[in-house]
């Protein structure tokens, strides 16, 4: 299937600064797979809004102070200094508010700046927390914070100057900073409930799975099970988190894909008509697909 989503790493920028930042000094020449901002820099300038983005890679978001609201997929997070923020890759993300005295670091990679260098298939399987089945944020105790505080101000440090070998020094200090961060998130939790596990499982087989069988089969339990044990837990059924997950991806790619007809977005979401589609979308927001992306 045709990936609908801007997944290149070269496109990052556009999906969470502003395009007034591009060509400014903020940006480090001849680094597009890994950017650090401070973020009482950047505060004004990321996008905060309500828009939602799909993102193409892991961001971070280490806060010293203040306060952030942000929302992942159909969860939403207030995070409180001091604590650290995981974006996984291709969570659809908003930025809902920052408080006015926020300050910290904003970081943004690519997996493969650590992949190649590696040799490993896969840095998700190396470092469980960018992955979306863990919680995204790590509230950090005095001890911890100073040492981020300390190895967060180095990284951009070095991310501005201009020496000869800084591409080497930015992708160890990454690297160590990434295994230490490993040590302290907790792994998945094989005994959490039932609807935990069907949301990772949505934040993760999303539109490969659509239907509340697929999620059930890979659980081991029945299609009426699962949507009777997660309305009784979330007080929403199983069917309902798909509705709600279609949408969200719906407007993403109306929002970030101008280009690609009506009819490419239904049959991605595998909707079996394009009418189908164009129905589900205006019953859920009262505009047809076109009228919301015109918008």
């Amino acid at each position: 299937m045709k990936e609908l989503f801007p997944l290149h790493v070269e496109q990052f920028r556009t999906l969470n600064i502003s395009k007034e930042l591009h060509n400014t000094s903020i940006y480090q020449e001849g680094y597009e797979h890994f950017h650090i901002h401070k973020l009482e820099e950047v505060k004004a300038h990321l996008i905060t809004n309500g828009e939602i983005h799909r993102k193409a890679i892991p961001d971070f978001i280490y806060l010293t102070k203040g306060r952030i609201k942000r929302n992942i997929n159909l969860n939403s997070y207030e995070i409180k200094a001091p604590s650290i923020f995981i974006a996984q890759a291709y969570s659809i993300i908003s930025n809902k508010n920052l408080s006015d005295d926020v300050e910290g670091f904003y970081c943004h990679f690519s997996p493969n700046f650590i992949a190649d260098t590696l040799k490993t298939p896969s840095v998700f399987k190396e470092f469980h927390f960018l992955k979306s089945n863990v919680n995204p944020v790590l509230t950090l105790n005095s001890s911890d914070l100073a040492f981020y505080k300390s190895a967060m101000n180095q990284l951009h440090n070095d991310y501005r100057s201009k020496h000869s070998n800084r591409e080497k020094i930015l992708f160890h200090q990454l690297l160590t900073l990434l295994f230490r961060l490993k040590s302290l998130w907790d792994l998945p939790n094989s005994n959490e409930s039932i609807s935990i596990k069907y949301e990772k499982l949505l934040s993760l087989h999303f539109p490969e799975w659509t239907t509340v069988q697929e999620y059930a089969d890979a659980l081991n339990i029945s299609a009426n099970h699962l949507n009777k044990t997660v309305k009784a837990e979330t007080g929403k059924s199983a069917s309902s988190f798909i509705k709600e997950t279609t949408l969200l991806y719906a407007k993403v790619l109306l929002n970030e894909n101008e280009m690609t007809p009506v009819a490419a977005i239904s049959d991605y979401l595998k909707f079996s008509e394009s009418s189908h589609f164009i129905r589900f979308f205006k019953k859920q927001t009262g505009k047809t697909p076109r009228q919301y992306r015109d918008e």
